[in-house]
């Protein structure tokens, strides 16, 4: 492989992970996430349809010479930085330290401590249960608390690649639905206990996350549409006080439809 191919690839698998920002200006692309576990080289070709330049380099080469030769470093480079990135979110949004923070932790319970609704979030739930059950919904937005946290959290510039928001925004600003159905699955899943970072990383589960995200983007479209002007009017009303905070193949099936984009 060579060396300056492999940075090349190193930058627009980056670019592509946190280009988490709808961009009217841009051409629809389609999101570089949850490529199919079953093929080879899903990644790579997912990620030559985002990235011209490197279009152009793998024409150069022989006929799937370019991704059979590169398969592999880009999907093992790509699960580290969506790993990265779902640190950054957990960090954000379940840790009790942070401001944006939807659980906190009882110390009463030790050794086995349990999560809790933090003190922002108890107006709209009684417990994490709730919680995930709205969480996994296309009515998330119908919760003003919840809503706000969330927002907030984007607007917090806390995300690589990401500037803070001074004014508040409307969600379709702020994220694009794949990125949001994304990180919701990721919170979904994070809220279950606090031994998640220790999930399952087997091939049944991959290919679990893969199909739950399809249903999770599907969530996203239905809150948009049903929910998200009221949600925004609402919180632009002085709901809930926002936190304060200093080439075509088969192989690059990653179930997100066209609307998605």
């Amino acid at each position: 492989m060579d060396e300056g191919v492999k940075a090349l690839l190193s930058h627009s698998i980056r670019d592509a992970i946190y280009d988490i920002r709808p961009n009217p200006d841009k051409a629809r692309v389609k999101p570089y996430m949850y490529w199919s576990p079953q093929k080879s080289k899903a990644a790579v070709k997912m990620l030559l349809k985002r990235a011209p330049a490197l279009q152009v380099l793998a024409d150069k080469y022989p006929k799937g010479a370019f991704a059979r030769t590169y398969a592999d470093y880009v999907r093992q480079n790509s699960n580290n930085e969506r790993s990265m990135q779902k640190r950054q979110l957990r960090l954000l949004f379940t840790e009790p330290d942070s401001n944006f923070s939807m659980i906190r932790i009882s110390t009463g319970q030790a050794p086995d401590p349990e999560i809790k609704i933090s003190t922002a979030l108890s107006v709209d739930f009684n417990s994490v249960q709730e919680l995930r059950a709205a969480i996994a919904s296309g009515s998330m937005y119908a919760h003003p608390a919840l809503f706000d946290l969330f927002c907030a959290g984007l607007e917090s510039g806390r995300f690589r690649s990401t500037k803070k928001v001074t004014d508040m925004a409307p969600i379709e600003e702020l994220i694009t639905v794949a990125h949001e159905a994304h990180f919701r699955l990721e919170l979904w899943y994070s809220l279950r206990g606090l031994n998640y970072s220790r999930h399952d990383s087997s091939k049944q589960n991959i290919a679990e996350r893969h199909d739950k995200f399809g249903e999770f983007c599907r969530y996203v479209i239905a809150d948009r549409h049903d929910n998200a002007t009221a949600a925004f009017n609402k919180r632009t009303a002085g709901g809930p006080p926002v936190v304060d905070d200093a080439a075509s193949s088969s192989d690059e099936d990653d179930g997100v439809e066209t609307d998605f984009w």
